[in-house]
This record gives C-alpha cells, sequence and structure tokens, in this order.
C-alpha cells in the first residue's frame, strides 16, 4: 500500500518539477524578448538624443549669431552667414529626427508606438516653433523694433524649454 502511495507521490512531485522547468525557460523566453526591445528602443532613442543635442548646439550658435547682427550696426555678413546656416542646419537635424521616429513608429512593437508618435510631435511642434523664431528674426533684422525683440527673446526661451522637455 506504501508503494503505490510513494509512487504517486513520486510522481506528482516529478510533474510539479517538469512544469516548474518549462515555466523556467518560458520566463527566460519571455525576459530575452522584453530584452531585445528594451535594445530596439535604446538603439533606436541614442540617435535621437544626438540629433537634440545638435539642434540645441546649433540653435545657440544661431541666438549667438542673431545677437551680434542686432547689436553692431554695420550688421555683418559673417554673423548673418552664421545665422542662416544655423537655420539651415536646424531645419536638416530635425527632419532627420522627424525621419528616425516614423521609422520607429512603423517598426516598433505597438506599446512602444505611442512613445515614437509623441517624440515626433515634440519635433514637429519644435519645428514650428523655430520657423516662427526664424520670422521673428527676419523682422528683427530689418527693424529693431523692441515689441519684435521681446517675441524673440520669448520665442528663444520657447524653443529652449521644448528641447529640454523633449530631452
Amino acid at each position: 500500500m506504501f508503494e503505490k502511495t510513494s509512487l504517486k507521490i513520486s510522481g506528482t512531485v516529478g510533474i510539479i518539477i517538469l512544469l516548474l522547468g518549462v515555466t523556467i525557460l518560458f520566463g527566460t523566453y519571455q525576459m530575452s524578448k522584453v530584452s531585445s526591445e528594451i535594445i530596439m528602443i535604446s538603439e533606436a532613442y541614442k540617435p535621437l538624443q544626438e540629433t537634440l543635442s545638435k539642434i540645441e548646439l546649433h540653435h545657440a550658435n544661431q541666438a549667438s549669431s542673431l545677437e551680434k547682427i542686432l547689436v553692431s550696426q554695420d550688421n555683418s555678413d559673417s554673423a548673418k552667414e552664421k545665422f542662416w546656416s544655423s537655420t539651415v542646419l536646424i531645419k536638416s537635424d530635425i527632419d532627420h529626427a522627424k525621419k528616425i521616429t516614423e521609422t520607429g513608429f512603423s517598426v516598433a512593437p505597438d506599446p512602444t508606438q505611442a512613445n515614437f508618435r509623441l517624440v515626433h510631435q515634440m519635433f514637429s511642434d519644435l519645428e514650428q516653433s523655430h520657423l516662427e523664431y526664424e520670422e521673428n528674426a527676419k523682422s528683427a533684422i530689418t527693424s529693431s523694433s523692441p515689441v519684435l525683440l521681446d517675441q524673440l527673446d520669448s520665442k528663444h526661451r520657447q524653443i529652449q524649454n521644448k528641447i529640454d522637455a523633449t530631452t
């Protein structure tokens, strides 16, 4: 009688151990999938961070050049050239970042697509603010009205805040 009972208990314990082993293997497999998704997302965000750093640098250079243009009475051509080249670089970097995010939400799994869409929207807002800054700068260069200068300063701070928020 004890032989049958011990055989049943041993069989049950063996099945439980086997199921535990299967559960551990399945958990390990799922963790490796999550790990690969995290790596994929981080690889996608690294170029975005680098691009955002470039945008921040170019915007600082652009603001510095604009300040030189507004302070100098002779409207230095080199400062103007630096200002407009920074504008081109910023637009190029924003377009590059938007392409990365578009690729991200077309390739990424569903849960992370929302993050890429949010980052894409942030870059679109940044682009719009930069276009407004550029228009204000054109107006300020031609006529140095205190109202225009205040708007320009406000737009510069707004862009800087958007860059900081995107980081």
